[in-house]
């Protein structure tokens, strides 16, 4: 959706992005969780123990959402494709003049 917004700038662009991502990423933790939990395992969504009763939605919700707070930097982190990437990229700089590759090859 964000390269059909002809953002001015490339910032724009990836900000535009990092929201509709955030909002997405949210939407689908949350919903998937109440869900599972509420309407398949409880029984309905009128039941009201289904949400705040110890082992609910709730608690399962807290759960899902620090797992997620620390497992995305971490899987940040060890981003193997970038890892590959960068060893590439040293890969034929030691090259040097001698690197048969395009620019846009080497970039992407």
């Amino acid at each position: 959706m964000a390269k059909y917004e002809k953002r001015s700038t490339l910032t724009g662009y990836y900000v535009s992005v990092g929201e509709k991502l955030a909002i997405s990423m949210f939407i689908n933790t949350a919903f998937t969780t109440f869900f599972a939990k509420v309407i398949v395992e409880k029984g309905g969504i009128n039941n009201i123990e289904a949400y705040f009763a110890e082992g609910a939605v709730v608690s399962n919700m807290l759960f899902v959402f620090i797992t997620n707070g620390f497992l995305s930097p971490i899987l940040t982190y060890f981003d193997f494709a970038w890892y590959k990437k960068l060893f590439d990229r040293w890969r034929q700089a030691k090259k040097g003049d001698n690197s048969k590759l395009t620019q846009a090859q080497a970039n992407s």
